[in-house]
């Protein structure tokens, strides 16, 4: 699994370091060195979010326990982190394999990567099975994540490590760029037991840096690092290189110009830049390349972009100019998948965006590079601003569901789900409104099961004054039966009286009651979708259900009228 790596932008203040601490740990930077202070958070306590009308089979909190309580009275970090989830930050390409999700989140000291967070959690129940944690404070490094991948017994991740300058990892900007030399963790897949771990040692000359945010892919054998550069000694020039490592940090060739661009002739001072990946290798060894210009505003040049496929030695196979499609001004156009089957490009229409929101297009393409699709939220009526980091499902029948974040006027958020179809047309397929007015959310990940249940992570916070507190990642499962059945939020209220489940969870007996008679037929389905029970409630104000058989687990249970009309609620058995 390619995972890409995005950077969220965020104001802050720098300061050189010039003094030492009373009482502190003595630090040793080089010269030159510049150490940030982030316009910090307040914080606030955790409360797990409760959403209207909707409730998930499971929650999960992702909690980095090696730094509870840590109080930064020395000042090296400019943060307090109390609960152990005020440094988490972005994800860093959770996934799915089987019946568990790896939870991947990026940790953060003063808005720098520190390192991975990874939960092992059962799909079924949300238990968390194991967690690997990176304590920040105590390892003279940093460590990001370019690929996790699961094998029969083994959790595997390779990255890139970074060394810091003192041994408190104090953190510090290098215009250069975040770069560091290859590393390996494997961990016992059952029990989440490091293994194995793999990094060059300091003292081999030998060792060849890597950039945490080029495409990089990794063999048995090597490590392909393909980049985009510009050619800034003379002001113009696009190319794409590419440079070969082994296993052990060693430059066996590179780096070398595989592809120069056609706009070398263009200015790279007059364009807009890309804040995505741009080229994909295919498990075939081919070569994907979006090449673009994007003239910044003002500027007399025309837009250009252009989708090619190369072969292994870089022979074009197929192109296509992506301007004879229409898509007028753009800026942002990246390669958001590449699979056997489609290829999907992202872009922004206009200049109203930088890395970050903007107004979407998404272009899907068979392998012969014709155009299958053409989602264009605007075009059905919804104004719809995507982060562009967001997930965009598409399922077989060539459904989308799109995941958007909407604030009102005193900043709290929530989630609404779109779905489209065949035809290209959208509609609103559920909100998922937060019940507590003082938390705000972010719809990080939007993932689908095979059985149809949505997988989200939203990493949220409370408000305090109008601003941000501390930031809680947390997952949650929505059965597809409640995000697909109940189209509209409204409609709840308008099928059967509201019905309460307890205890919940539950081990013997579950109570289902109401302030209104109940009456219909009950069913009890696992999360799979199997029947489990059936049964007849007749005027009654209260329900006892023996579900003492069951499994442990999550399970629906729907009540159903004559008419057709249901109520779905979710219970827990222990």
């Amino acid at each position: 699994m390619k995972v890409f790596l995005y950077v969220f932008v965020t104001l802050f203040s720098a300061q050189i370091v010039s003094a030492q601490y009373v009482d502190c740990p003595e630090i040793e930077l080089p010269d030159g060195i510049i150490s940030i202070t982030p316009d910090t958070m307040l914080p606030c306590n955790y409360i797990p979010l409760e959403f209207e009308n909707i409730t998930p089979i499971w929650n999960h909190l992702t909690i980095d326990s090696t730094i509870i309580g840590y109080n930064d009275s020395c000042g090296l970090y400019q943060k307090f982190y109390p609960d152990g989830m005020e440094h988490l930050s972005f994800d860093g390409g959770s996934f799915v394999n089987g019946d568990y999700l790896y939870a991947l989140t990026m940790s953060e000291i003063d808005r720098e990567a520190s390192g991975v967070i990874v939960d092992k959690v059962d799909l079924i129940t949300g238990e968390l099975i194991w967690q690997i944690t990176h304590d920040v404070r105590t390892e003279p490094y940093r460590e990001g994540v370019i690929k996790a991948e699961v094998t029969d017994d083994e959790f595997i991740l390779y990255g890139v490590r970074e060394n810091i300058a003192d041994s408190l990892s104090t953190t510090y900007v290098r215009f250069s760029g975040r770069s560091g030399i290859y590393c390996k963790r494997v961990y016992d897949l059952e029990s989440g037991e490091l293994l194995y771990y793999y990094t060059p040692e300091d003292i081999d000359t030998l060792k060849t840096g890597l950039f945490w945010y080029n495409e990089n892919y990794l063999f048995e054998d090597r490590i392909e690092v393909y980049s985009d550069i510009v050619g800034f000694s003379d002001g113009k020039g696009f190319y794409l290189t590419k440079t070969i490592i082994d296993t052990l940090g060693h430059l066996i060739s590179g780096p070398d110009t595989i592809y120069t661009g056609r706009f070398s002739d263009r200015s790279i001072f007059d364009r807009v830049g890309a804040c995505g990946p741009q080229y994909v290798l295919t498990d075939e060894g081919h070569h994907i390349y979006i090449e673009q210009y994007a003239p910044l505003p003002g500027v007399d040049l025309s837009f250009e972009a252009i989708l090619t496929e190369f072969d292994e030695d870089f022979n074009e196979i197929r192109s296509v100019d992506l301007m004879t499609l229409g898509l007028g001004e753009f800026t942002q156009l990246v390669l958001r998948q590449a699979t056997e089957d489609y290829i999907m490009v992202s872009g922004c229409k206009g200049f109203n965006s930088v890395c970050s929101f903007c107004d979407p297009f998404y272009l899907y393409f068979d392998r012969e590079f014709n155009l299958l699709y053409n989602l264009d939220p605007d075009n059905n009526g919804h104004d719809i601003r995507v982060h562009q980091t967001f997930n965009i499902i598409r399922q077989d029948n060539n459904n989308y569901y799109i995941p958007y974040q909407q604030f009102n006027d005193v900043g709290q958020s929530k989630m609404l789900i779109y779905k489209s179809d065949e035809n290209e047309e959208i509609e609103l397929l559920k909100e998922l409104t937060i019940k507590q007015t003082e938390w705000a959310g972010f719809p990080e990940v939007f993932l689908r099961l095979d059985n149809g249940d949505f997988l989200m992570k939203i990493t949220h916070s409370c408000l305090i004054d109008g601003d941000k507190g501390s930031w809680h990642p947390e997952w949650f499962r929505f059965a597809e039966e409640d995000i697909e059945l109940i189209s509209d939020v409204s409609d709840v209220s308008d099928q059967l009286p509201d019905i309460v489940l307890s205890p919940n969870p539950v081990s013997d007996i579950l109570s289902i009651k109401s302030e209104v008679l109940l009456q219909g037929r009950l069913y009890i389905h696992d999360i799979h979708g199997r029947l489990h029970s059936s049964q007849e409630i007749s005027r009654a104000y209260q329900h006892d259900v023996d579900v003492s058989t069951l499994g442990q687990g999550s399970y629906m249970m729907i009540l159903e009228d004559d008419n057709g009309r249901r109520v779905i609620k979710r219970f827990v058995k222990m």
